[in-house]
């Protein structure tokens, strides 16, 4: 796992571009602070900051390879799991290689079949590979997005970096907040819990993501953007029966989790006592030679809250049958601290967030890396590929959608909100003057359209619908927590096989309409012989976990009242200065209504159809969005974040 950057142009002479490169390396230092190295080929210059794990001590980076007549240079970043099955297969087309690593072997498999190559990754991975020859940059991302990649085209240039604070090291580039994103942001986390999808967009304008599942090639004649997978290539029907499916699930998983036990280095996982963080902990703990480290999240100095009993129970269960082979520790969020890294995650994201939650993740990654670990295994995706929203989110059942245009006027019923909260010289100044209509239909159409048409299944549509917009903003989260504390996550749900395997299996199998096994039936019959029945069976969905405590949610609207007293002026040229302070009036109202007999607590879910009260991840998202707007837009030299690596 690493921090990659780097750029291509000809005016620059290739000193001058490796003092730059150095220069945005070393804001990227958190992603690879094992070794850091800078490579020039032709008028490409590449950086890499290096966590090392696989052949830790030949496999350098950045690397370069020769092969039939071509020289390529590879800045990688990820894990390519199947890497020792595409070694025979490249040496039985001439690749001679000089280490036992994955960043080779995906780079010899580019010099052998070109962008085809990618096809035959199961991995996660976010990469750039130059050729010399054909002077041809391509720029690489996994299928589902788990990696990042940014870049900047300036035509006759172009730039790439693993985060965006890494690109702003390039001389002469300002940070400017693109528009666009903020209204999509606050389109999605203030009307319904979805995530925030911007596809090509970034906070910074000018600054583009490349899209999961895509493949840019460019040259200095121009760039060409491919998609090169989609779920709709794996959906399909699957020739079994519902028992035969659970064995296969349970195979599928186990393999999956061995395959990614694979490193020189220390193994953790993020444990919530939930079905997906057991199995996991579960599978590994049981294979592993020594002990297996887990961190479990909680509110409570008794450690006596669901997941925290949950993770206890589970590890107890692992020590009883093979002792001393589990060591839990707990991260403990205390209310007088709550908000004292909010900053640093922001910096870590490069970006507002919606959810409060993500301060527990940020948090729960920090005792994994003081307990020494390097590599994490979490269960993100097991939701989205076999239905855990079943019960909770849009589309499923609360409520149900009967086609997307239902979906879409459902949406638009929130726009109230977000039209009331941004500022109408804000909104005038948009592209369009009916923008935030535009960026929903965009949505549907790219991410629900085309598999409501192509499978008929209202099930199968917002399967999809979910892993396009709420599983990236999910990753994106994880890769940016992890990797701010050096550790590299790892998500065997993702796999290649259990993707496929997912998106095949019919999704009344994983669904019921009562009982307390409503969502992700398959699944939790296939962990019945590995976990507590406790676990497997009697359960319910849980998320990542908020304090009950009320007095924490009064933590962070105090903040956001601080906030709005200094903020910057320029805030309220976007944000309405009256309507933010009456969202925090209401919610001191509703927080006094809120009570454990209440049936509704401060983070609950409001379904599309009813009224959109206000919850504490609203106001935690203005939060942050002022805050990201302070660190990133009002402190436009930021220095400290461009640190210039020794030769």
């Amino acid at each position: 796992m690493c921090g990659i950057a780097g750029f291509i142009a000809k005016n620059i002479d290739a000193q001058e571009r490796e003092a730059i490169v150095r220069r945005m390396i070393g804001a990227l230092l958190h992603r690879g602070p094992d070794e850091q190295a800078v490579i020039s080929s032709g008028e490409a210059t590449f950086g890499v900051a290096r966590l090392s794990i696989i052949d830790r001590r030949t496999a350098q980076q950045p690397m370069a390879l020769s092969f039939n007549q071509q020289r390529g240079l590879i800045a990688y970043n990820g894990e390519v799991y199947n890497f020792n099955e595409l070694y025979p297969l490249l040496e039985s087309r001439g690749v001679s290689f000089r280490t036992h690593s994955d960043t080779e072997a995906v780079l010899a498999a580019h010099l052998v079949h070109g962008p085809a190559a990618v096809e035959s990754l199961d991995g996660m991975f976010a990469y750039a590979v130059w050729n010399q020859e054909s002077s041809e940059l391509l720029l690489v991302r996994d299928r589902l997005g788990i990696k990042p990649l940014f870049y900047v085209d300036l035509g006759h240039a172009l730039i790439f970096a693993s985060e965006p604070k890494a690109i702003f090291c390039y001389p002469g580039l300002k940070r400017h907040p693109n528009f666009a994103a903020i209204l999509e942001y606050f389109l999605h986390g203030a009307a319904f819990a979805s995530g925030y999808v911007t596809g090509e967009r970034s906070f910074f304008e000018g600054v583009s993501a490349l899209p999961p599942g895509h493949i840019m090639s460019w040259t200095q004649h121009g760039a060409r953007l491919q998609r090169y997978w989609s779920p709709l290539q794996e959906i399909g029907p699957l020739r079994t029966d519902q028992g035969a499916a659970e064995k296969e699930v349970a195979e599928t998983i186990t393999k999956s989790i061995h395959s990614m036990l694979m490193g020189e280095v220390p193994i953790g996982t993020a444990l919530s006592g939930g079905l997906d963080s057991s199995l996991l902990t579960v599978e590994a703990a049981r294979v592993m030679d020594e002990p297996l480290v887990s961190a479990c999240i909680t509110y409570r100095a008794s450690f006596d809250d669901q997941d925290a009993l949950h993770a206890t129970l589970l590890s107890n269960e692992l020590n009883r049958e093979k002792p001393g082979s589990h060591l839990l520790e707990y991260t403990y969020l205390q209310e007088e601290t709550y908000l004292d890294h909010l900053d640093d995650m922001i910096q870590a994201f490069d970006e507002p967030h919606w959810e409060p939650r993500q301060l527990a993740m940020f948090e729960n990654y920090r005792t994994l890396s003081q307990a020494g670990r390097t590599i994490v295994l979490t269960g993100e995706g097991a939701d989205e590929l076999f239905f855990g929203y079943y019960r909770k989110f849009p589309g499923f059942r609360t409520p149900s959608i009967s086609n997307p245009a239902d979906f879409a006027r459902l949406w638009r019923q929130r726009l109230p909100l977000v039209q009331k909260l941004l500022r109408p010289a804000f909104m005038s100044g948009l592209v369009s003057d009916d923008l935030a209509n535009d960026l929903i239909e965009d949505s549907i159409s790219a991410y629900l359209n085309p598999y409501w048409k192509e499978t008929g299944s209202q099930l199968r549509a917002m399967q999809c619908w979910y892993l396009h917009t709420f599983l990236p903003w999910l990753l994106m989260d994880n890769d940016r927590c992890s990797m701010a504390h050096s550790l590299e996550g790892r998500f065997p749900f993702l796999s290649k096989q259990m993707t496929s395997l997912a998106l095949q299996l019919p999704p009344e199998w994983n669904i019921a309409t009562d009982g307390v096994m409503q969502e992700k039936i398959l699944l939790r019959r296939a962990a019945a012989n590995l976990l507590p029945v406790e676990i497997w069976h009697d359960r319910v969905k849980s998320p990542l976990p908020v304090p009950d405590a009320s007095s924490y949610h009064h933590v962070i609207a105090r903040q956001l009242e601080a906030e709005v007293k200094r903020a910057h002026k320029d805030i309220w040229e976007i944000l309405d200065r009256q309507t933010v302070l009456e969202m925090i009036g209401a919610f001191y109202v509703r927080a006094r209504s809120v009570s454990p007999n209440s049936g509704e607590s401060l983070t609950s879910y409001i379904a599309l159809g009813e009224e959109n009260r206000v919850r504490t991840a609203q106001l935690f998202g203005i939060l942050t969005f002022i805050r990201w707007h302070e660190i990133y837009i009002q402190q436009t030299g930021k220095e400290s974040l461009c640190v210039t690596l020794q030769n």
